[in-house]
């Protein structure tokens, strides 16, 4: 009795200490978390691009172009300008949002390289197109041996030959079996949506930065008038 249960007991913790994967199936990340969201681009109103004709003289300089004579920098004019004039000089002349959009355009493509592995690829390689080759070649027919007094024999001529010619592959290639190419495609996708997500976040941010600095200057407009008012 006492045997059985030594032999017993090993054998169990073994069982319990075992690094074989559980029998039940994984759980799947989209049956946990939900499906991937996806930005909307309607919640929130386009960033303009253009400049109206009235506001074309306040265009931002090229990126790296810097000021080369006081000119450049000097205050020139004031002119008032409404909530919106302000939002869409800042959309048209931010770098930042232009880098995130540069962004959102790369990781548009990346996606679209991804997804283009479920097709078939067909490439044409050629070498040597065209290609000319030139020789020569020496017939002798004649009857007469040639000796130092009969250099030349009469019946021998020469033909020249011209050869033309090109090499070319044509490789037909698809990956039927590859086991990368869809996470490769869902890491991409995500890529995609975080990205525009991130544009919606900065054209928001910007926005709201205009229009909290637009009624800081009214603000600060009105306590100069009441402050002339005062005095």
């Amino acid at each position: 009795m006492l045997a059985l249960v030594l032999a017993a007991g090993p054998t169990a913790a073994w069982a319990n200490d075992s690094l074989d994967p559980s029998p039940e199936q994984l759980p799947n990340a989209i049956k946990v978390k939900g499906p991937r969201p996806k930005s909307n681009p309607d919640a929130l109103p386009p960033a303009a691009t253009s400049l109206p004709a009235d506001l074309n003289n306040l265009a931002a300089p090229a990126p790296l172009a810097l000021p080369t004579n006081p000119a450049q920098v000097r205050i020139v004019d004031y002119r008032p300008l409404r909530l919106r004039e302000v939002e869409r000089l800042i959309e048209v002349n931010s770098p930042q949002l232009k880098a995130i959009a540069s962004q959102v355009e790369q990781a548009k493509s990346n996606l679209r390289a991804q997804i283009s592995a479920w097709y078939p690829t067909l490439s044409l390689s050629t070498g040597s197109f065209p290609s000319r080759n030139f020789g020569s070649r020496t017939q002798n027919y004649g009857s007469e041996a040639i000796t130092p007094n009969n250099p030349y024999d009469a019946n021998a001529y020469k033909t020249q030959t011209q050869t033309y010619g090109a090499i070319a592959a044509l490789n037909f290639n698809w990956d039927l079996i590859n086991p990368q190419r869809v996470p490769q495609i869902a890491a991409a996708r995500d890529q995609f949506e975080k990205a525009k997500n991130q544009y919606l976040i900065t054209l928001r941010e910007l926005r709201l930065q205009a229009a909290t600095s637009y009624f800081n200057l009214q603000n600060s407009d009105d306590q100069v008038r009441i402050g002339k008012s005062a005095v």
